[in-house]
């Protein structure tokens, strides 16, 4: 673990009691660093240390991971969810999990981080999951590095298509329509939301292309 806290620990070692056995460790100048309310990491040399050890065993780290990554996924907390999965080999399931996260990374700002998880996952994971390409489209479009941006959104526009996923190819078109809006390109933005547009059925899942081309009118 790379934080330490008393219902992970106690997850992990299938046991109870872990918050007294970290108190003591930490009074006891055993390798700890408090880092918040109950909750603590070892010092770096011996983090390593213990690393080492469990990487000798490597059936018994894989294991612990995926109950680390189960345990974070139940607790909400994302990014160690994802460590874990990728320490455990299971990328496709850190994918999964950036995936129902991503939107809310978005929202709150967390453009940077996003774009870390992301390209910590194999290349090829993106056209198994091109949901990913979209949100890396949309981080990058957001630190206005736009032609990186549209390359992703084509990206996954392409295995969408191949899929026949018209909602994923409307969402990649909307993707590319933003960079062209962004970059004060409207005519391009327009053929690309129409069609979009035109894939996009029942109606409920119009609004949020209708509003783009609701700005090219304005």
């Amino acid at each position: 673990l790379r934080r330490l806290d008393a219902p992970a620990c106690d997850t992990l070692l299938e046991t109870s009691g872990s918050q007294a056995m970290l108190r003591r460790l930490h009074e006891g100048g055993l390798f700890l660093e408090i880092i918040g309310a109950e909750s603590y990491r070892f010092q770096r040399l011996f983090q390593d240390f213990l690393r080492a050890r469990l990487a000798a065993d490597p059936q018994v780290e894989r294991t612990l991971h995926r109950r680390a990554a189960a345990y974070f996924e139940r607790a909400g907390i994302f990014e160690e969810t994802v460590h874990h999965f990728l320490q455990a080999d299971e990328p496709a399931l850190a994918g999964e999990v950036i995936l129902h996260a991503g939107g809310d990374m978005l929202r709150t700002g967390r453009v940077t981080s996003l774009r870390y998880w992301i390209n910590r996952l194999p290349a090829e994971l993106r056209t198994q999951q091109p949901g990913l390409d979209l949100l890396l489209g949309d981080a990058l479009r957001l630190q206005a590095e736009f032609d990186p941006a549209l390359a992703h959104y084509i990206a996954a526009g392409e295995v969408f298509v191949k899929r026949g996923d018209n909602w994923g190819h409307a969402q990649a078109l909307r993707g590319q329509a933003q960079v062209y809006l962004d970059t004060i390109r409207p005519l391009k933005a327009d053929a690309l939301l129409e069609e979009a547009l035109r894939l996009l059925e029942p109606q409920e899942h119009r609004q949020e292309v209708a509003g783009l081309l609701d700005q090219l009118a304005e």
